[in-house]
């Protein structure tokens, strides 16, 4: 009896921690392990015994967690600097132990460019797929661009597969680096569950919620100078770190709405915050990370029940239709103000685009996405009938 399919997820960063990506990568191995997966998720620890709990979740039993790490080995460790490339070395060492086993991996996924690269450039033995979310050539900063960009094209020409956040993402990398293959696009998912109606509608005003990152493409700033022009509003913007808030602070405005700043919070008690907010925003802001974004926060306003003011962004639109959510134009304060007194002032429309949005969400789960994820899987595996046997990595 041949044994089911196993996978390695790698992800080089401390997990679990409270950034979109974490949040993403934990539903993905749970969702992946409910298809009858089995994953080794080789990851940087924290230390937590459960690290998925921290997103409200359970370890599956046949998920196998790896620990992996940034730095120096030995005592060296103990410097205070961490690097992808040690994590690599380490991943690349485990992996030549574990390909003479029985249970070693059938293919890797992850979605890091610069360990997808080094694996790419092991000429390893395996079959890679690689989960892009941007086009790191436009994105990353000028000075690393020109080596990014080397890295990312021999992830995009060497992975056996390429899955895609968005129609956007795919669409791009397949013209900058002048290809033709198939992208399998697989936008972000939204966990599916019932939340218990707790929303004052008849006091939508003072129940707005922003959350999510302060990069500049995320239009935090255009939020808060949106909220100046509406007295008697209360927002909770959730997300940044100290310094970021700061700089948000000194915008506000007095006689403008009441802000509260809650810095970034669990992931489960962001969600519980969704579950009581009225009205949600998401105000990105026109920029090439918004080009290729998947929203993630969008899903989960949605699935809470929120009613949604969104930005007029190309990728945001394609996942909704106009009646999901409340369209203001992107880097225009006034826009955003308006559309958000519109749900406020009016009850009725605010609470049936909620319905409608929770239905839509419905479309994105974990699980589902997992299934078109785990058919690429078995697309790549098929591909490389018969098997390559034995091999080891090179550093």
């Amino acid at each position: 009896m041949s044994r089911g399919l196993r996978v390695l997820y790698v992800f080089p960063e401390p997990f679990p921690n409270d950034f979109a990506r974490g949040v993403q990568v934990a539903h993905s191995v749970c969702a992946l392990a409910h298809q009858c997966v089995a994953v080794d998720f080789y990851h940087v620890s924290c230390g937590d015994a459960d690290p998925f709990a921290h997103y409200g979740l359970k370890k599956p039993d046949n998920v196998t967690l790896v620990e992996g790490s940034r730095r120096l080995p030995g005592p060296l460790g103990l410097l205070p600097f961490h690097s992808n490339r040690f994590f690599s070395r380490g991943l690349i060492a485990w992996l030549n132990a574990k390909l003479a086993s029985a249970d070693k991996p059938d293919l890797i996924y992850l979605r890091h460019v610069k360990v997808a690269a080094a694996l790419v450039r092991a000429n390893i033995p395996l079959p890679i797929i690689y989960e892009a979310h941007e086009l790191f050539a436009q994105t990353a900063k000028p000075s690393q661009r020109q080596r990014i960009e080397m890295l990312e094209r021999d992830v995009i020409r060497g992975a056996a597969a390429i899955v895609a956040n968005s129609s956007a993402t795919a669409q791009r990398l397949n013209a900058h680096y002048q290809l033709n293959r198939t992208i399998d696009v697989v936008p972000n998912g939204v966990a599916d569950v019932t939340i218990a109606a707790r929303k004052n509608w008849d006091d939508a005003a003072r129940s707005v919620v922003y959350a999510g990152s302060f990069y500049q493409w995320k239009g935090v700033e255009d939020l808060v100078r949106a909220a100046n022009r509406l007295p008697g509003f209360r927002f909770t913007v959730i997300g940044g770190n100290d310094e970021q808030i700061g700089a948000m602070r000194a915008l506000l405005a007095s006689g403008g709405a009441e802000v509260k700043f809650t810095g970034r919070m669990p992931h489960k008690d962001v969600v519980a915050k969704l579950a009581e907010s009225c009205i949600a925003v998401l105000p990105n802001r026109v920029a090439p990370d918004s080009d290729y974004t998947c929203p993630l926060k969008l899903l989960e306003y949605m699935m809470a029940g929120c009613a949604v003011v969104a930005t007029k962004i190309p990728s945001v639109m394609d996942l909704v239709a106009e009646d999901v959510v409340m369209w203001a134009n992107p880097n225009d304060p006034e826009s955003l103000a308006q559309a958000i007194k519109y749900l406020a002032d009016n009850h009725l429309a605010a609470r049936e685009m909620s319905a409608r949005a929770v239905e839509r969400a419905k479309d994105f789960t974990w699980d589902g996405r997992a299934k078109r994820i785990v058919e690429v899987i078995h697309s790549v595996l098929r591909a490389r009938q018969p098997a390559a046997a034995g091999g080891r990595l090179t550093t």
